[in-house]
């Protein structure tokens, strides 16, 4: 069931990924520390091309180390997943 706390809370989240889909490339510090804020964890040397979606924002999305998302990437990250391999 949605509630509007629910919704206020995705709403957050969603807003951190528009935001970081709006940041210029040469803006690395910057979009680093957007996805620290976007997903739950991000490892070292972690890379996400534009645009990135999500209906959660990438709340629910760990992110080991040397992680590269090629653009347009979608999580539809409403689960809670022990292990995933994204091929």
């Amino acid at each position: 069931m949605t509630t509007p706390a629910l919704l206020e809370n995705q709403h957050i989240y969603q807003d951190k990924m528009c935001e970081y889909n709006q940041t210029l490339p040469t803006e690395t510090k910057k979009r680093q520390k957007l996805l620290k804020e976007v997903f739950t964890e991000t490892g070292d040397n972690c890379t996400v091309e534009m645009p990135l979606n999500s209906n959660w924002g990438c709340k629910h999305v760990h992110l080991g180390n040397g992680v590269y998302l090629n653009l347009n990437v979608t999580f539809v990250d409403e689960s809670i997943f022990l292990s995933v391999i994204i091929a």
